[in-house]
C-alpha cells in the first residue's frame, strides 16, 4: 500500500495518529500517548469507527473493485 494512499485516509487526531518518518522516538511514544486519557481514547475510537462506517462499507468496496477491474479490462 502506498504511503500517499494512507496519508489521504488518515486524519491526524480524528481516525489516526501520524509521526514523521525521521522521528523514531516520537513514533515509539505515539501509540501510548492516547491511552493516558480515557475520554480522549473513547472519543478517538468513536471517530475512527464512524470514519470506517462512512468510508469503508461493503457497497463502496464492491463498487471500487468493479471500477478497478473494468479499468483493467479496458487496457
Amino acid at each position: 500500500m502506498q504511503k500517499q494512499f494512507l496519508i489521504k485516509k488518515i486524519e491526524e487526531g480524528v481516525n489516526g495518529l501520524l509521526a514523521p518518518d525521521d522521528n523514531p522516538e516520537l513514533l515509539g511514544r505515539l501509540p501510548c500517548s492516547p491511552l493516558k486519557d480515557k475520554s480522549y481514547t473513547h472519543q478517538f475510537g468513536q471517530r475512527a469507527r464512524r470514519h470506517v462506517e462512512e468510508n469503508w462499507n461493503l457497497l463502496k468496496a464492491k463498487t471500487n473493485l468493479e471500477a478497478a477491474l473494468f479499468a483493467l479490462l479496458k487496457r
